[in-house]
Parts: structure tokens; C-alpha cells; sequence
């Protein structure tokens, strides 16, 4: 199953590419939400300010920082009309932080469409009108793209591409078929038509959701709106987190939020029967054979073999559509026990209905219903 829906991701359409041409005549408003972003936000802007987009709009908002965030933002734009700021200093209660800055800023916005940006997704000078073409030529009126990965260090390198496969297994249908049940958007980069949003009352419904993305598409496509996702390799590049314990604190919450008890579990299984098994059965398999063993460990060997080479094809595959490096592949079996234990822990939170820590803020994992 793992392996068949990564396979498909990378089918030719499902990249967003930087060979396409044509004006583009849709104005765009980008909203940033920034808590405590001070280290980031100001390269962000610095890159985003070089789009080749006429028209461009920009509103961070400096939801309850105390790092001087607004300050970097006003001394990075200093004088360019096309950013405005706001700021937000009590968060109301029944809501999630990101999506009451959100949906705070949404309300200042007149263009025909929004782009929803985190502080750390940097886009490429052409990526906002390749994405933007894309989203009209496929007649979507959601966007959300799978960007470059950004990863520096060791361990965001080890872990993070088997972390997002776990997503991929259960949304990347989404990408594929639009008219399937499946819904999923990234909140790193969510581009929606003003309207549609607007209609769905946007991040209002979904204000208790502790990860608002994915029950915010699924809104959308239950009211009949066009949801898509794509890669987004070629717009936008992103490193998500900066230390193992912000990964690990980080892909919980995601788990958490998107992801069911049961899909938790289903997940677990993927990856040791997957994954680790073959690193397993192969040496045991290939000891036997070498000891005078049967025909049995023979075929068990095959096969060992078989699923280890399909596994690491598939791999390489993934990790190319994400630009990740195929150097840690060697040390795979380690990827797997690290997302596993963070697949557990989010697994007994989310049963447990304990608290998650993040950015300064602890949230409830209780899972909010959202409506469609």
C-alpha cells in the first residue's frame, strides 16, 4: 500500500513545474502567521519579496510573539507598500493559535485568492505564478503543495522523509483523484480562491482543530469545492524543524491532529512489516541457506530479497520527489525506529487525551469534530 501510493505521487501532472508561461491575472493576497519567528521570518520575506507576481499583497501577522518578530518584519520591509502587518495579543479561548491569526488576517483581504504561508516555507522568484497557473489550468480551487525538503541536520535527515511518508500513505490519494473522498491540503502552503473560502467560513470552523489544515480541506471539498495537492519542489523549499526534540515534539502534533488511533496503529504495522522486516529475514533467511537449509528458507530468502529491493526503489523514488539524501537511505532500519516511537507516543497521547507543548502554547489532544 506504502508503496504503491508514493509511486504514484510522482506521476507526470502531479509536479508543479517552472517551464510554465502565460500572464497570470488573478490578484493574491499571502498571509504569514508568525509566533516567535524572529530567527526566520526575516529570509522569508527577503525571498518572497522577489516574486515575479504583479499586484502582490503580504500580511504577517505577529500572533502574541515577545522575540521582536514585528521588529525584524519592519526592518526588512521598510518602505515596501506591498507588506502590512498586524498584530494579535490574546488568543480566545475555543481557539488554536495559528488559526485565529489566520483567519484574523483573512478578514482584511479583497484580493481573488489567498495563499496561506508558514514562516519557513521560502519561495522560489517564480513559484507563486507557477503555482497560480497550475491551480487555474487544473481548475482547483484549493492548491496545497508537498515542498522541497530543507533539512540541515542529521536527524531531520534521518527522520523526517519516513515521517511524511506516514501522511502520504493516508492523503496522497488526494493528489490523484479529486473526486474521491479523501481530502488533505499542507498547511505550509495552502492556496484557496477568497470565495470559496469565505463561504466555508475558512478557519473559523475549524478553529478548534489542533491541526487545522487537513479538517479545512475537508470542509472545502465537502461543500463541493475542487481540492488538490501537489508537489511543490519547484516553488517553495522548507526545513520544518531545527533540533530532534522540536521534530519530535512537531511530528506528534501533526500525527495528532491528522491521523486517527487507528491509522496511528496501521502505520506502526506498515513500518515493521514493511520496512523492518526485510533487514531482518534476509541475514536470518541467508544463514540458514548458507547452513545447508531447505527449499523453505531458500524461497523466504527470495522473497526477503524481492521486498528489500522493491522497498529501497520505492524509497529512492520518494526521496527524489522531495529532494531529500538518498545517502541516509543506508541508514534506513534507524529511520524506522525513530518514527515509530514517535508514532507511539503520539498513538498513547492521543488515546490518553494528554497535552502537547508547542511554540509556547499547550494544547489539549482531546480530537475536535469538525463539521463538514
Amino acid at each position: 500500500m506504502q508503496q504503491f501510493i508514493i509511486s504514484g505521487m510522482a506521476r507526470e501532472g502531479l509536479h508543479v513545474s517552472d517551464n510554465a508561461t502565460g500572464d497570470v491575472d488573478k490578484t493574491l493576497t499571502v498571509i504569514i502567521p508568525a509566533r516567535n519567528e524572529a530567527a526566520r521570518i526575516g529570509e522569508t520575506l527577503r525571498v518572497l519579496l522577489l516574486q515575479q507576481y504583479p499586484g502582490l499583497r503580504i500580511i504577517v501577522v505577529d500572533d502574541r510573539s515577545d522575540d521582536g518578530t514585528l521588529d525584524v518584519v519592519q526592518q526588512v520591509c521598510l518602505g515596501d507598500d506591498r507588506v502590512s502587518t498586524m498584530r494579535i495579543d490574546e488568543l480566545p479561548a475555543g481557539w488554536m493559535g495559528k488559526s485565529h491569526a489566520l483567519w484574523c488576517a483573512s478578514q482584511r483581504v479583497d484580493t481573488d485568492w489567498i495563499l496561506f504561508l508558514d514562516a519557513d516555507c521560502h519561495v522560489f522568484p517564480r513559484g507563486l505564478a507557477n503555482a497560480m497557473r497550475y491551480a487555474l489550468r487544473r481548475k482547483a480551487d484549493v492548491l496545497s503543495l508537498w515542498p522541497r525538503d530543507g533539512s540541515l541536520g542529521f536527524w531531520e535527515r534521518l527522520l523526517l522523509p519516513l515521517c511524511g511518508a506516514m501522511i502520504v500513505i493516508w492523503y496522497g490519494r488526494s493528489a490523484r483523484d479529486s473526486s474521491g473522498a479523501v481530502a488533505f491540503a499542507n498547511g505550509q502552503f495552502i492556496l484557496v480562491n477568497r470565495d470559496a473560502y469565505m463561504k466555508v467560513d475558512g478557519h473559523r470552523a475549524v478553529r478548534s482543530a489542533i491541526i487545522e489544515d487537513v479538517p479545512l480541506a475537508k470542509r472545502l471539498k465537502a461543500h463541493g469545492f475542487r481540492v488538490l495537492s501537489a508537489v511543490g519542489a519547484e516553488v517553495c523549499v522548507v526545513r520544518m524543524y531545527e533540533s530532534l526534540s522540536e521534530l519530535v515534539r512537531g511530528w506528534q502534533r501533526i500525527y495528532i491532529g491528522v491521523l486517527t488511533p487507528t491509522q496511528m496503529v496501521l502505520c506502526m504495522l506498515s513500518i515493521v512489516v514493511g520496512s523492518l522486516a526485510p533487514y531482518v529475514l534476509v541475514p536470518k533467511c541467508a544463514w540458514h541457506v548458507m547452513h545447508g537449509g531447505g527449499l523453505a528458507w531458500q524461497l523466504f530468502l527470495m522473497l526477503g530479497v524481492v521486498q528489500l529491493i522493491a522497498l529501497m526503489a520505492t524509497s529512492i523514488r520518494f526521496f527524489g520527489i522531495a529532494h531529500c539524501r538518498l545517502r541516509y537511505l543506508w541508514l534506513y532500519p534507524l529511520s524506522c525506529v525513530g518514527v515509530l516511537g514517535i508514532l507511539t507516543a503520539a498513538f498513547v497521547r492521543s488515546v490518553g487525551r494528554s497535552t502537547i507543548d508547542w511554540r509556547g502554547t499547550r494544547y489539549d489532544v482531546r480530537r475536535s469534530k469538525i463539521e463538514g
